[in-house]
């Protein structure tokens, strides 16, 4: 195969590697857990009768007591910080309702604040007494204290052992302060670990159907994930969930998140243990931090404090709160890059308070930021496309030499000043630049139902009329048109074609704000060859002149 026409099929098959790369492998998401093989099991074995998560290490067996504070009346008691409203329960002094008032979920006419509670039958932020098994009933009962309008406090009482649990909530903030302290009322010391847990559920959501059905995206599901030694391990087997996946030591934070959000524990000791469960009885999932191991002597204490994120992934609030909880926004290989784009993206939005727009100037921005880079590539292609027919004047007549057909061949580039490789050399240049924004738009809360104009109200949701992928599509085929083929070969052009219909396809489904930023980049590009292809600049266009200039 001639040199050129290998350069043009590698390009054409990168680009359909990075295609199918999403289609095939999409970001991940774990599908829902599969049901238990073994009928004797208990039908929750990770949760039990009060929804708190078993940790697999402790023993099988579970004593119970009885509650003597079982008495006391069913209280909640609901906290306000502005952006979130937290409704907590005195049945486990847990949260049973966690509202993010800025965020809203359901159709625009029945819209209803996104509730970070999934699951309640095995709500958020219970406790664990690892290895002390019996001292805390399954459904505790705690009496409610009080504090003010931003600390409260709940406490539970045995002859044995005493629980106080108290939230610190903070105005306009997404985290907050909870502090465990056990008390040892006994004779005789205690020994284990403190552990918190965030379970998750996954509603059930059918599956994509028709004919395009396997380009579609994945559900938005939520997964476990935890940060250890400054690296990000997200958990997407439900195989590993259902048995119990466990590490030990300096672990940062531990979570559980969905594609916008996360909820996330991170403990203030330096070292702890995390335990991440699964279900298998679908769909709940979740993630257990414990503490160091504590030893408590008779008539003494031991406190745990934690910090507590429920809110989006927005990467000024999760930095706020440190321990690399921003870590848990996924910008892949090209975080470095994605970073600054986020921030070029928001000031745009901080001038025109429209983030449509911000994406079509954004986009605008880093085409013509990268412009000399692509000039050069188009212009390379254009003079390799320029040099077909002495190519194949000389392929011809050295058909049987190929040691001399590739030193005329070389000839030849030299002295028209071409160089075969600098029409792909620069477009790989600009690969992780690409990359990188797609991440960003694909990743970034501030696209969440975020509106644009007419019917675009969700620039995360699909175009509900197709109309900016069919656009796409008219695009595609006139950049294929335009842009020029340095082999000429006819099999390759129809290839690229192929590749046209598939990619135009696969964008009927994605966020209409990434579809956006495809097709106005798809447009600058087809505007770029076409005043290359007669000799213009963007100064000629500017000035009004279109004449195509004489080769």
């Amino acid at each position: 195969m001639k040199s050129e026409s290998r350069l043009l099929l590698a390009t054409a098959l990168s680009m359909a590697v990075f295609s199918g790369w999403f289609l095939l492998f999409p970001p991940q998401s774990p599908p829902a857990t599969p049901a238990a093989t073994d009928a004797s099991a208990p039908a929750n074995p990770a949760v039990d009768a009060a929804g708190n998560a078993v940790v697999p290490t402790t023993p099988a067996a579970v004593s119970t007591i009885n509650d003597p504070q079982a008495t006391l009346s069913a209280e909640t008691v609901t906290m306000q910080t502005g952006v979130a409203e937290i409704t907590l329960t005195n049945d486990g002094a847990v949260p049973s309702r966690w509202a993010l008032q800025q965020y809203q979920q359901g159709k625009q006419d029945e819209a209803t604040s996104v509730d970070l509670v999934t699951a309640p039958t095995a709500p958020p932020l219970g406790v664990e007494l690892v290895g002390l098994d019996g001292l805390l009933p399954p459904q505790a009962r705690y009496a409610v204290e009080r504090l003010d309008a931003q600390n409260v406090r709940f406490r539970w009482r045995s002859e044995q052992l005493e629980v106080v649990k108290t939230y610190h909530f903070q105005p306009g903030v997404y985290s907050l302060g909870l502090d465990v302290e056990l008390i040892n009322h006994g004779t005789a010391p205690l020994q284990g670990r403190l552990g918190v847990r965030w379970m998750a559920a996954n509603s059930d959501q059918q599956k994509p159907s028709g004919l395009l059905a396997f380009i579609k995206p994945p559900t938005d599901h939520w997964q476990p994930l935890y940060w250890k030694a400054g690296s990000v391990t997200r958990l997407t087997d439900p195989k590993d969930l259902a048995a119990g996946v466990s590490d030990d030591g300096a672990i940062g934070w531990a979570g559980v998140e969905s594609r916008y959000f996360l909820a996330a524990i991170v403990p203030h000791a330096t070292t702890t243990q995390t335990h991440f469960q699964g279900t298998a009885a679908a769909p709940l999932l979740g993630v257990s931090i414990a503490t160091t191991p504590f030893a408590i002597p008779a008539g003494t204490s031991t406190r745990q404090n934690f910090t507590i994120y429920v809110g989006p992934k927005d990467l000024k609030a999760l930095k706020v709160v440190g321990n690399g909880l921003d870590a848990a926004i996924d910008y892949g290989w090209f975080g470095f890059a994605a970073v600054p784009i986020l921030y070029l993206l928001k000031f745009f939005y901080s001038i025109i308070h429209n983030y449509g727009v911000a994406i079509i100037l954004l986009t605008l921005f880093i085409k013509a930021l990268l412009h000399p880079i692509t000039k050069a590539s188009l212009a390379s292609m254009r003079r390799m496309q320029l040099l077909q027919p002495q190519l194949k004047a000389i392929q011809e007549k050295y058909k049987g030499d190929r040691e001399r057909l590739n030193a005329e061949m070389m000839q030849l580039f030299r002295s028209n000043k071409v160089n075969p490789m600098a029409g792909c050399l620069p477009m790989l240049a600009q690969i992780p630049i690409y990359i990188a924004l797609y991440k960003v738009l694909w990743n970034a809360v501030e696209l969440y139902r975020a509106p644009f104009v007419w019917f675009y109200r969700d620039l995360s949701a699909p175009d509900p009329y197709f109309i900016s992928p069919a656009l796409l599509a008219v695009g595609f085929y006139l950049q294929q048109k335009l842009t020029p083929n340095p082999s000429g070969d006819k099999a390759q052009q129809k290839m690229m074609q192929m590749m046209t219909f598939l990619f135009a396809g696969f964008m009927l489904f994605l966020p209409s704000g990434l579809v956006i930023y495809i097709l106005v980049n798809t447009g600058f590009s087809i505007l770029q060859q076409w005043l290359m292809n007669r000799g213009l600049g963007f100064r000629d266009l500017l000035r009004g002149n279109l004449r195509p200039k004489a080769a």
